[in-house]
């Protein structure tokens, strides 16, 4: 497949995905995020959501794209959750969790504990080994 198929074949999932949910900001209100918090679930700096609405026109990449999608997906699944209460536990069947969020920090943060909880897990390893 060719570069150029491939961007023909993006531009029209991109513009399904505008017309099946909407623009980048009435997804963003949807979900009931700033453009800060947006931009850290993404993992983009905020100017790059400013280039992407600037006026009006959606100019995201289709993976940040499918990625809005996702949370909205998931939000709207979870509400479906809520709305049914507890007819859905009586018939043993359990809703959607609700995603968790971490922003970068607390995902750096979480990761170098695990390795350090790793490393210590080794060293008492080895410290039993040598007993």
């Amino acid at each position: 497949m060719n570069a150029v198929t491939t961007n023909t074949n993006a531009s029209a999932e991109l513009a399904d995905l505008r017309r099946r949910y909407g623009s980048l900001e009435s997804i963003r209100e949807e979900l009931g995020l700033s453009r800060r918090q947006i931009c850290e679930r993404l993992f983009v700096d905020p100017s790059a959501w400013s280039r992407w609405t600037a006026g009006g026109q959606d100019r995201a990449p289709l993976r940040s794209y499918k990625s809005l999608v996702t949370m909205l997906e998931q939000k709207r699944a979870s509400a479906d959750g809520i709305l049914a209460g507890p007819a859905t536990k009586d018939a043993g069947i359990e809703g959607p969790s609700s995603p968790v969020h971490v922003t970068r920090n607390e995902a750096i943060s979480l990761g170098w504990k695990f390795v350090l909880l790793l490393n210590t897990l080794a060293i008492l390893y080895l410290l039993t080994k040598i007993s």
